[in-house]
Formats: C-alpha cells, structure tokens, sequence
C-alpha cells in the first residue's frame, strides 16, 4: 500500500501561536519536547546501530521522557486553559495522556536513574570508596573480566573510549538496559506521539480557517 503523502501546515507563527496565549504557550513547548524525542527516538530504534549509541539514546530517550511527563503534569495542575483544553479531546486523547503521566510513574525509579546517568557523570566519593560502596568504583569491579578497547584516530571524532560503555551498562545495571524496560519506554513514547498529534489537530481547529494553510509533501524523516 503506498503511504498518504504528509500535510505541510504553514501560517506566520504569531497568527498560529500568540506569545499572549497560554494555551499556544502551552503548544508551543509541547512541540519543541516532541520534537527532541522523536529525534532521539528514530536514531534509537534505526537498525544497524552500534551498541554504544543504542545505550546513549536509550538513556537520552528515556531522560526527555521524564522531564516532558513532568511538564505536561505540571501544566495540567497549575493552568486552567491547558486543563480545559485537555479535558476536552477526544477520549483516546485523554487516555494517552494519562498513559503518559502513568508509564513516567511506574518507571520513575529506573527514568530517574538514566536520566542521573545522562547529565551527571560518575563521581569519586572518598567516604564510600573507602566503605567499598562507591557506584563508579562497584561498576567497574563488575566490568572487570569484559574485553575492553580505545580507538585512537590522528583527528577528532576519530577517538573512541569503547570501554566506558561496558562499565556504564553496569553503572545503570543490566536489568534497567533489558527488554522489558525498553518495551515500556516505547509504549509511553507512542503514547505521547498519539497525544501530540490529537492535540495539535485539536489546537489547529480552535484557530480562524485564514491563519493558516495545508498542502502535501513528500514523506520526511
């Protein structure tokens, strides 16, 4: 079956998304959020990747997750339009975006966990080095008897410290890089792939049938 030819939609941005409008305010930051994740989620799910890139997209896409859960679930609380709005799409709209609020509850612990691995990097800790209990020093014992390498080119990007990713894997834990949890992830990333798409259809029929306009395109990354 060939596939629908995509819709462009194209206004003046100020006429689409007012800087006045909560709601469009609301809209706008849902858009520059989908659109990290859906470009870190394609480069995770692509076949052929190394392993190494698989695991940092993985930790980046599950990291985006948490924080964009956590905005929807705050903006739904403290700002009535965005309640409201939400409150009135269609009821699968509704039930993905609690089944986003849902996955980022159930996977907090492990989410918060590679979201800590992403943007802060292992430290030395004197005190539990000492007690045997630093999280660095217990990953690299684990790594110990893995085959190791570093790629060393004459130019940058040509450096690679192969290694690092062994004893990460084992910084994170094996059960949090597993299937179950990929699966898991996955099912809340569709789910708020779903919402947006109902929710910027919703958004677009609110606005005047002048502020913008759609045309077809050829299919996009």
């Amino acid at each position: 079956m060939t596939p629908k030819p995509n819709k462009v939609v194209e206004f003046r941005i100020g006429d689409a998304f007012s800087a006045d409008a909560p709601l469009a305010r609301w809209m706008t930051a849902l858009a520059i959020s989908h659109n990290d994740i859906r470009h870190c989620n394609l480069r995770l799910i692509s076949a052929g990747r190394p392993v190494h890139e698989s695991i940092y997209y993985f930790r980046l896409v599950a990291s985006h997750f948490k924080e964009i859960a956590k905005d929807l679930d705050r903006a739904s609380r403290e700002w009535d339009e965005v309640r409201a709005f939400v409150d009135d799409l269609p009821e699968p709209a509704r039930a993905d975006f609690e089944a986003v609020l849902e996955c980022a509850s159930e996977m907090e612990a492990e989410l918060g966990v590679l979201r800590n691995t992403l943007f802060h990097y292992p430290r030395l800790d004197r005190k539990n080095a000492a007690k045997d209990r630093e999280k660095l020093q217990q990953a690299m014992k684990e790594a110990a008897d893995l085959p190791g390498t570093i790629t060393v080119g004459e130019y940058f990007g040509t450096v690679r410290f192969d290694f690092a990713d062994e004893i990460i894997v084992q910084f994170i834990g094996e059960d949090d890089v597993a299937g179950p949890l990929m699966d898991k992830l996955q099912r809340g990333v569709l789910a708020l792939w779903r919402f947006c798409h109902h929710a910027f259809e919703a958004y677009l029929a609110t606005l005047p049938s002048t502020a913008y306009t759609v045309s077809l395109a050829e299919d996009v990354e």
